[in-house]
């Protein structure tokens, strides 16, 4: 299996944990991956805000665009805003 399947396999096991609330075993995953791509950062990002952990989601949005230096695409971007709204930190998704 090449490295995209892993990427692949990793990014739905992310989905499946924090739809049934286990998002601590979501992050295990998210951080076991070695080659990481925008769909793994966004999964893991909305994980968290639907899982009530919109501190958690923002903290890992601004790591990505921080110090990672990444671009987030109209997806991932909208999951940092839906943070926001979770949270009640409207000036947070201003900026």
């Amino acid at each position: 299996m090449g490295s995209e399947s892993h990427v692949f396999v990793a990014t739905v096991l992310i989905d499946m944990y924090s739809k049934y609330g286990y998002i601590e075993e979501a992050r295990r995953v998210f951080d076991q991956v070695v080659q990481m791509n925008s769909l793994l950062w966004t999964s893991m990002i909305i994980g968290y805000a639907q899982s009530g952990r919109a501190s958690d989601a923002l903290e890992l949005f601004e790591h990505l665009v921080t110090k990672e230096s990444y671009l987030p695409g109209h997806i991932c971007f909208t999951a940092g805003l839906t943070a926001c709204s979770h949270a009640g930190f409207p000036e947070q998704g201003i900026k």
